[in-house]
């Protein structure tokens, strides 16, 4: 395997390594709105949001092309 294909495969594994990080802190950062106490109103507005995070590893594979949701209001 040259250089390359190794730096290539290296910075792959970064780059989804970022992606997980930062899908992961998003998450925990809204973990309160699915809450046994929170309102169906936020429940249900956080939800695809929270959905959309959980699925941003199945539809990119490199950080520098994900579109991140946006939170709810």
């Amino acid at each position: 395997m040259s250089e390359e294909q190794l730096v290539a495969i290296n910075d792959d594994a970064s780059f989804a390594r970022e992606m997980r990080e930062k899908r992961n802190r998003l998450l925990m950062e809204c973990d309160w709105t699915q809450g046994a106490d929170v309102p169906d109103s936020i429940k249900l507005a956080w939800q695809p949001y929270r959905q959309t995070l959980r699925d941003i590893t199945s539809n990119y594979t490199d950080i520098r092309d994900v579109v991140w949701p946006t939170k709810p209001s």
